[in-house]
Formats: structure tokens, sequence, C-alpha cells
């Protein structure tokens, strides 16, 4: 008997715990998958994200983050300050209106038929 497992739900698993670990108050750091955790901030959060790269069919298989331009990581001590009051500035001043609450298509209830979400 052949078992599968579905390495994305393990994946996500795991950084669900990591960030809980992360959101103690003696915690130093982070530890999990951040890319994803990012790919989950760009599609969620537009005022958040970096600059799109020239727009191109990204392959089936091909990681979603390749379509944003990075941020350079050999950024000075003072500049990294400074981009993390950035951030601190833009989370704290968002709205909902500023959320992309369904970032990958229509929300169930609008693109289910009622039969079906009542079977």
């Amino acid at each position: 008997m052949q078992r599968e497992y579905t390495w994305e739900a393990g994946t996500l698993a795991y950084l669900y715990r990591q960030l809980g670990f992360a959101s103690r108050a003696q915690a130093k750091g982070v530890a999990g998958c951040l890319t994803l955790l990012q790919c989950w901030i760009y599609d969620h959060f537009p005022t958040l994200r970096p600059s799109r790269l020239e727009p191109r069919q990204l392959e089936q298989r091909e990681a979603g983050t390749l379509k944003w331009r990075g941020i350079s990581p050999h950024l000075t001590k003072k500049k990294n300050t400074l981009l993390l009051s950035y951030y601190r500035q833009t989370i704290d001043s968002l709205t909902p209106q500023q959320v992309v609450w369904t970032p990958y298509g229509l929300p169930p209830h609008l693109s289910v038929s009622i039969p079906c979400i009542r079977a």
C-alpha cells in the first residue's frame, strides 16, 4: 500500500507553527518557508508588494514569486531600519479596502451554484 503526502499542507502547517513560535515575546527569529509567506502577503496586500517584473506567463510548475522584483539583500543597517519603519507604518494604516480578500478568484458563495452549497 503506497501512502501519499501532500507537501503543500505539510509546509503550510510547519510555517503556521513557526509563526506561532515567532510571535512569542522571547523569540528572536522565525523559521520556515518564508517565501510562501511573502507570496501570501503580496497576493493579499497590494500596498506591500514590490514592483513587478516584466509581465510574462508563468509555467505550470514555476514559483509565483518569480513575478516580483526582489529587494537587495545587501542593505545597510540604516536602510534596513528605514524599510522596517516604512512597513510598520504601512501595515498600521491599512484599511479593509486595501486588502484583497479573495486574490485567487471569486468568493465561493459567488462562484458555486446554490444546489452545490446546500448539498
